[in-house]
Order: structure tokens, then C-alpha cells, then sequence
């Protein structure tokens, strides 16, 4: 009856009945561990096994529910929780443990006690009693423990492991007279100051993401929270504003020493660059190379380094005078050098000799004089005579194409190229028409007749996509449709036979008219379906979608059918032509 009855209603006799209990209770734990040990496997065992464990789970059940219970009231009642934490600081952890402790098992109890009797109405009354026994923890303790934790973190230290050396008054004291000192005169004390500062700054933003992250909820953290960003307010308003002048002026004045791309400081190379952009480039050929090699460099890291200032205080107004400067000086160079350079670059290229890693043995002027007598000569009338000829001035027509298509690689959108690049058309027409003659122009009109690639000839396709195009009411033609398969088809083959078109006779006389014709066709047709696929520009024969198993020939057939015009000029587009092309 000792665990039915319940525990003495005299508290002072709870600790030696509970005493006396466990030892029961260990004794009798040990007892049935024994005789489960011996005797577990015969029947008649079972009776005494199970009564055993019925009154250990009793006493874990009720009695110790009970006690933990007994425990918390007898705190509540002396006013442990209501009343506050001991006054003595020292005590404040043991206190706390011991509270913690009881807080668990009454937990652990509630739920065991509420998983097996909560269904009965009898066991309400225990249920609701304990539940505001832990609310009560919680809401007259909780808050109190938090101020505790709160105190103990603003006072801690490093060696307490805090990130603030002796805490956040501390901290904060010192904060807040760096601040107010302001930036030092002396500027050999300014990177020590600012640093100390920045440092001390990323400290307490460090310890406030913690701390917040831990008390944010707790109405008595906020005056610390507060008073941590007004501080750091203060450093961002009053130095940083201040800072930033001092930082762009160090900025400017960095030298090569310190870090900087540039040599002397910004003041220093802008000096240079404006002075070099002044004078101009030399008139003497043997001094334009250093010059333009200097003055590129300089260009180069002033731009290098506007864009890392740009990054660094590119948000702040007073920055601005600076990158206007820059900007303006390097505005300057393109005015007044840029377009100078592109025509000494095109003089450079135009004279530059096979030694100089030239396509041309001696230079386009020489090499186009030596193309030009050949040809006015005309084909020689003895035939080993005529041979060697024709092999001299095809060498010479092969290497100029080269180097022309080279040169418009850079060139072509440049006013000071635009000449030079008539010129080398001009020559490279010229061969075209006297060593080809008549047989060229007959091999245009065979090419136009040919059917190896368009199956049905080029005018039949023309109008096919031209009437397949002209009944569709819409602008884009759905790619659902059977026209937009039949117009993806005749474009591949009309792009197949352009390029090819274009590389054996471009320079052929009457030849662009076709290339326009079916250039303006095709251009349509990309408005209606769209750009072709990549393999539609580049003779891929995989696609056996095309009509008439043509996609089989290809420009390679042509070109083999052909051989003896190759090498022929890449064609010589005009502005018109390629700006079909890019369409």
C-alpha cells in the first residue's frame, strides 16, 4: 500500500520514505532480474514475473510522477518561481539545473501518463495540473533565465568566449570615442585609425547577428540590440562619409609600390597620356611603333583601373570628378588618335613583308604591281610558256585573297581600310575576267543550268518558294504546316547553291545578279520559317529530308566537277550582299 497510498502529507518525511522506497525498489529489480535469469522459461514462472513488473511500473508510473511533482510544488510554494532566481549569481546555474531536471521528468511523466489514461475523465484533473505547473515554468522562469543569459553574454569576455575583448560596454565605449576623435590629421595615422575602426565594426556586427539571433523575442534584449546599431549607424554616417573622400584621394595617389596598375599614381599617368595624346603620333615611321606601344599601355591601365575604381566607389557621389576625368582623357585618345591608328595599322599591313609574318612576299603594293603586269601581258602564246604563267599568276591571285580576307577580317567597318580593300577587288576581278575569259563565263551559265543540286534548276525552285509563300495569309508560316517543311527544304538547297555560286564566279561579270536573286529569296523565306539549322550553311549531306536525293551532291560534287577553277577568290561581298548574308 506504500505506492497506492501515495507519499507522507509531511513534506519533511518525503525524502526518507522516498529513500526507503528506491531501495525497495532496487532490491526487487535485482530479485527479478535473477529469477527471469533462472527460471523465465517455465510456465509457472510467469505469474510472479509479471505481478513484479506491475508494481515497478506502478512505481515508475504514479510514485514517480508524484515526487517530481512534489518537487516543482515545493519550489513553487517557497516562491522559487514567482518569487525570481536566487540573488546570489553563483547559485544561478546549480538552481537551474536542478529546475530543469524536475521540468524533464514531469514532461517525460505527462506524456507516458496522458498516452495510457487520457481517455478517462478521471485523469483530466492530473493532466490540466501539470500542464500549468510547466506553463507556469515557463512563463514566470523562461523570461528570467533569458535575462540571466542576456546579462551573462553582454558581460562576457574573450577568455569567457565572447568575440568582443571585455564586452560589449566596453566595446562600445571605445567605438563610440574613435567616432567621435575623427579621422586624424596626420595621414600616416589615417590607415591605422580607419582600420581599428573597421575592425571593431565587423566585431559588433558579428556579435549583434548572434546575439539577435538567440534574444530577438526577448522585450529586455532590445535596449542592447539599440544601443549596438546607433553605434554602428554613427560609424557608417560620420566616418564613412568621411572616409570616402580620404579613400578616393588614396585611391588616386597609389603608386605601382602600393598595389596600383598604375606606375606613378593616376595623376602622374594621366599627365603622360594627355601629353602623348597632344603631340600625336610621330611622322617619322621609326619611332610610331614605340609610340603606339607606350600609349596603348597607358590607355590599358587607365582603363584597368577606372573599372576597379568604378567597383570600389563607383556608388558614391564623390567619385564622380574622378571618373569623369578618365573617361574624358580616354574620349581624347579615341577622337584624336583612334582613327589616326587604324590608318597607320592599314599602312602597317599594306608594307608588312612575308618576313614580318605577311601573306605577301614583299607587300600588298608589290605583290598587287607584280599581279597587275602579269595580267596586262595576257596568256602567252607559246604553251610552256603559258603554263608557267598561268601558275605565277594563280600563286600570286591566291595569296592576294588570302591576305584580302584577312584584311577585311579587321578591317571592313573601318573608313581607312574601305580603299585598300577596292583596290584588292579590283585586281582580284581583273584575273577573274582575263584568266577565265569566256570559259568562265560559260562554266556561270552551265552552273546556272545544272541540275545536280537543284534537281528541277534554280528559276523552277525560285518560284516555288516565291508561290508557296504567297499563299500564306499569315507572315510566319506555322511549323506544323506541310509548307513550312517543303520551304525549310528549298531553303538548305538554295543556301547550298549561293555559297557555291558565289565562290567560283563573285568576280564573274553578270554573276551578282543571280546571288541577289536568290539572296532576296531566301531572306523571305528566313521572314517566313526563320533561320536555317546549321547544317543548311555548312553542307552537312546527312539531311536526306531534301527532295530528289540532292542532299547527297553538295558544293563538295560541284567543286569536284570543277577542280580546274580552284583555287578560286572567296567572293568580294558588297555592303548589299552582306548585309544579306547576315540576314
Amino acid at each position: 500500500n506504500s505506492i497506492k497510498g501515495g507519499l507522507p502529507s509531511d513534506h519533511n518525511k518525503v525524502d526518507e520514505y522516498l529513500k526507503k522506497m528506491e531501495a525497495h525498489k532496487n532490491r526487487l529489480v535485482q530479485w527479478l532480474e535473477d529469477f527471469k535469469s533462472r527460471y523465465e522459461m517455465y510456465e509457472k514462472a510467469s505469474e510472479p514475473i509479471k505481478k513484479t513488473e506491475e508494481t515497478l511500473a506502478s512505481y515508475k508510473s504514479f510514485l514517480g510522477a508524484k515526487v517530481a511533482k512534489i518537487n516543482i510544488d515545493k519550489m513553487i510554494n517557497a516562491n522559487s518561481i514567482k518569487g525570481g532566481l536566487p540573488s546570489d549569481h553563483n547559485k544561478v546555474d546549480e538552481y537551474l539545473k536542478k529546475m530543469e531536471a524536475h521540468k524533464n521528468r514531469l514532461v517525460q511523466w505527462l506524456e507516458d501518463f496522458k498516452s495510457r489514461y487520457e481517455m478517462y475523465e478521471k485523469a483530466s484533473e492530473p493532466i490540466k495540473k501539470t500542464e500549468e505547473t510547466l506553463a507556469s515554468y515557463k512563463s514566470f522562469l523562461g523570461a528570467k533565465v533569458a535575462k540571466i543569459n542576456i546579462d551573462k553574454m553582454i558581460n562576457a569576455r574573450r577568455a569567457d568566449g565572447s568575440i568582443l575583448e571585455y564586452g560589449l560596454n566596453y566595446e562600445l565605449e571605445q567605438q563610440d570615442k574613435a567616432i567621435t576623435a575623427g579621422i586624424p590629421k596626420d595621414e600616416r595615422q589615417v590607415d591605422t585609425y580607419l582600420e581599428n575602426l573597421a575592425k571593431r565594426n565587423g566585431r559588433l556586427r558579428q556579435w549583434l547577428e548572434e546575439f539577435k539571433l538567440q534574444y530577438d523575442e526577448e522585450e529586455y534584449a532590445h535596449q542592447f540590440i539599440n544601443k549596438v546599431e546607433a553605434v554602428m549607424k554613427r560609424y557608417l554616417e560620420d566616418i564613412m562619409t568621411k572616409m570616402v573622400p580620404v579613400l578616393i584621394n588614396k585611391a588616386r595617389a597609389a603608386r605601382k609600390a602600393d598595389g596600383s596598375v598604375l606606375e606613378y599614381g593616376l595623376k602622374s599617368e594621366l599627365d603622360n597620356f594627355l601629353s602623348a595624346i597632344d603631340k600625336g603620333i610621330p611622322t617619322h615611321q621609326r619611332y610610331v611603333d614605340e609610340f603606339l606601344l607606350t600609349l596603348n599601355r597607358r590607355r590599358s591601365n587607365l582603363i584597368q583601373w577606372l573599372e576597379g575604381f568604378k567597383s570600389e566607389y563607383g556608388d558614391y557621389k564623390e567619385a564622380a570628378a574622378t571618373i569623369q576625368e578618365v573617361q574624358d582623357a580616354l574620349s581624347l585618345f579615341k577622337n584624336k588618335i583612334g582613327a589616326k591608328m587604324t590608318k597607320v595599322a592599314v599602312d602597317k599591313a599594306r608594307a608588312a613583308r612575308r618576313a614580318d609574318g605577311s601573306l605577301l612576299e614583299y607587300g600588298f603594293d608589290n605583290h598587287v604591281r607584280t599581279l597587275k603586269e602579269k595580267l596586262d601581258q595576257g596568256l602567252p602564246p607559246k604553251a610552256d610558256v603559258a603554263s608557267q604563267w598561268l601558275a605565277d599568276v594563280s600563286k600570286l591571285n591566291s595569296a592576294l585573297v588570302q591576305w584580302t580576307e584577312t584584311f577585311r577580317s579587321t578591317y571592313s567597318e573601318e573608313e581607312e581600310g574601305q580603299a585598300t580593300l577596292h583596290e584588292a577587288e579590283t585586281i582580284l576581278r581583273r584575273y577573274t575576267k582575263v584568266v577565265g575569259g569566256a570559259r568562265i563565263t560559260q562554266e556561270l551559265q552551265t552552273a546556272l543550268a545544272d541540275r545536280t543540286l537543284l534537281s528541277n534548276g534554280l528559276d523552277w525552285h525560285l518560284q516555288k518558294v516565291t508561290d508557296t509563300l504567297a499563299r500564306q495569309k499569315a507572315t510566319k508560316v506555322s511549323p506544323q504546316s506541310s509548307d513550312y517543311v517543303l520551304l525549310q527544304q528549298q531553303q538548305s538547297l538554295l543556301i547550298r547553291f549561293v555559297e557555291d555560286f558565289k565562290a567560283r564566279f563573285a568576280y564573274v561579270d553578270g554573276a551578282q545578279a543571280t546571288i541577289d536573286k536568290v539572296q532576296n529569296v531566301l531572306k523571305k523565306c528566313q521572314d517566313a520559317i526563320g533561320a536555317p539549322p546549321p547544317s543548311a550553311s555548312s553542307g552537312d549531306n546527312n539531311n536526306n529530308a531534301v527532295e530528289g536525293g540532292a542532299a547527297a551532291a553538295g558544293s563538295g560534287v560541284l567543286q569536284r566537277k570543277y577542280a580546274y577553277l580552284y583555287p578560286i577568290p572567296v567572293p568580294v561581298q558588297s555592303e548589299k550582299s552582306n548585309n544579306n548574308n547576315n540576314n
